[in-house]
């Protein structure tokens, strides 16, 4: 088992995991077990029962303690563990005060648990006589299933085992950790004297909101009462009324529990609305304790409401994790008791059609959930998500439950002037698109119009791609753009998102400049290339405002030069350059026209 693990001192080092997260003080509180997801009980159900043999060879059963009306701390550790250390003299002098040698209301077991070869035996009596433990002590418990039942992930992990088998975990800096032990095991409910005690522990269903007019109520019972619970009346109640009454039979011992799947509940009215659930009659029997025989929960029926998926991912401290969604202020629902570190959870969350809601994500330390990623979707569509939350206790975004018709972004935007003759066109969208039945989009030029002056104007040549994510269209026109020209660029209602909603037809109207995108004043030399497409020579037409050094080199499609014409320096004035193309192929070719220090490209068809 491989084992990280914190010194007392301030030093930062980077893990596959970012471990380090509290300081108090100097102390770390935890050593870290690698290979596992780091985890607790939830304290849900009750503490899973063991047997084990100490070191010096007794047999200890757990719930043997318990059944005396005692407290059990177990203390699952590691010998070379610093925190391990730090708490261990304030631990034992729990065990001291309230242990077999002072009020004897509790037991300690001290169960080392790394599995790592300096954890040997001589290592765990070093341990034992640095710390004058005297408590019963268990060695490689890693080979037994304890560790695991208990979900531990760390070290020290301290649970508080109660009487009736309910449970809770406990960590605290050495200075603090008697007193928040000694304060926990106060809370022991001690044994019940009942005869005759049916307890609704909990409930896993109905939670929440629900988008049918159905639920399954799913109720753990737990027998509280001395006598062996063999049956018992489970109600279901809905806002007063008792929908179904359910007789359980079996055999549970004292402080046994069941989880019990009762029937479903059809045709239950929309709105806010409360369940209860309630057990009588024990063994058709009274009911000694009626103060643990119900339990009710508020859940809400919407039948017009969409299912959103909600993945949160926790840190290194899940049980700090909550999450709610508020309605105008108001919480809508919530969710929380994480216990696996380092994991993905997905609850499903009924929530009204199109309406709006503020998801918010809360870390009860206060250090925020270390930018683990948290997102609400629909379908698969990100209605919102949260990527920033290092710090504080809560981060918090804006949701509407609806998945919205792609939206297209021009680039020039309608009304923008002075474009770049060479600029280039492009239309993005935020969603993936595609044609509206279903397939690919292969051909993005014939879903975009691009014409002079206007809709009815003359059509401008040109080609178009489409990106791989779908998002992103390129216009490549077959010429440089004509300067100080209005141009119309629109894409019709073909395309749809992947989620079936059309996009609405949009245009653009934007004006061209002079200028390429090197600067170069176009309009200065008034440059023209002529046949095109051409079939032996091309005359290249050019005005000169003052000598230039003149060269104009021809590419082919693949970007290959193929040839150079170097004109030298020509005179201010009109010059007509003619270029023989004849050993040139059919094809696409580029001509890029140099002078002086600036240049500009433009294409040009050979046909043959």
């Amino acid at each position: 088992m491989d084992i990280i693990y914190w010194t007392n001192f301030k030093t930062k080092i980077n893990l596959n995991i970012k471990l380090m997260k509290k300081f108090l003080h100097s102390l770390i509180l935890f050593c870290f077990i690698s290979n596992i997801g780091f985890a607790q009980l939830d304290g849900s159900g009750i503490a899973p029962n063991f047997t084990l043999t100490d070191i010096d060879g007794t047999s200890h059963t757990l719930y043997d303690y318990l059944d005396q009306g005692k407290v059990v701390i177990l203390d699952f550790f590691a010998t070379w563990c610093g925190p391990c250390n730090n708490n261990a003299d304030e631990v034992e002098r729990v065990y001291q005060d309230l242990g077999p040698d002072g009020n004897n209301t509790i037991s300690m077991f001290l169960l080392e648990s790394s599995g790592r070869e300096d954890s040997d035996f001589a290592a765990l009596q070093a341990f034992m006589a640095s710390h004058s433990v005297t408590c019963p002590t268990f060695d490689e418990c890693e080979t037994t299933d304890v560790p695991s039942d208990y979900e531990v992930g760390y070290f020290p992990t301290y649970y508080i085992v109660y009487s009736d088998r309910s449970y809770k975990q406990v960590s605290d800096e050495p200075a603090a950790i008697y007193q928040t032990m000694v304060d926990a095991i106060a809370e022991n409910p001690g044994l019940s004297a009942t005869t005759y005690d049916a307890k609704v522990l909990e409930f896993d269903d109905p939670i929440g909101s629900f988008c049918i007019d159905s639920i399954r109520p799913k109720v753990t019972l737990q027998n509280y009462g001395t006598q062996t619970l063999t049956s018992v009346d489970i109600k279901s109640i809905i806002d007063d009324v008792v929908e179904n009454t359910f007789n359980w039979t079996g055999s549970l011992a004292q402080y046994e529990i069941e989880e019990i799947e009762l029937a479903d509940i059809l045709g239950i009215a929309v709105g806010d609305r409360e369940f209860t659930f309630v057990v009588e009659n024990p063994n058709s029997e009274t009911d000694v304790d009626n103060t643990n025989d119900s339990l009710d929960t508020p859940f809400k029926v919407l039948l017009d409401g969409e299912i959103i998926t909600v993945d949160i991912t926790t840190d290194t401290y899940p049980s700090e994790t909550s999450w709610e969604i508020l309605d105008g202020g108001e919480t809508f629902t919530s969710g929380g008791g994480f216990n696996t570190a380092n994991t993905k959870y997905t609850e499903d969350v009924c929530v009204k059609a199109e309406g709006c809601y503020t998801f918010t994500i809360y870390d009860s330390y206060g250090d925020g959930n270390t930018n683990q990623p948290v997102e609400i979707s629909l379908d698969g569509y990100t209605l919102g998500s949260i990527t920033n939350f290092s710090t504080g206790t809560s981060a918090s975004v804006d949701f509407c439950a609806e998945i919205l018709a792609p939206e297209v972004t021009f680039n020039p935007n309608d009304g923008d002037t002075d474009i770049l003759i060479d600029a280039d066109l492009t239309l993005t969208f935020d969603l993936p698109v595609r044609l509206l039945n279903d397939d690919a989009i292969t051909d993005p030029a014939s879903l975009i119009t691009l014409k002079k002056d206007n809709e009815t104007g003359e059509d401008v040549i040109f080609t178009a791609s489409i990106n791989d994510n779908k998002t992103l269209i390129t216009i490549d026109p077959d010429d440089l753009l004509d300067s100080e020209q209005d141009y119309y660029l629109s894409i019709g209602a073909d395309i749809e998102s992947e989620w079936d909603f059309p996009l609405e037809s949009a245009s653009s109207i934007f004006t061209t400049g002079t200028e390429t995108g090197t600067g170069f004043d176009i309009s200065s030399f008034k440059l023209n290339i002529y046949p095109n497409p051409a079939t032996e020579r091309i005359n290249i037409e050019m005005n000169l405002s003052q000598r230039s050094n003149t060269e104009i080199r021809l590419f082919n499609g693949s970007g290959q030069l193929v040839k150079i014409i170097d004109k030298g320096f020509l005179t201010e004035g009109n010059h007509n350059i003619e270029v023989d193309i004849k050993e040139l192929n059919t094809g696409l070719y580029f001509a890029k026209v140099s002078i002086g220090n600036e240049s500009v490209t433009k294409k040009i068809q050979i046909n043959k």
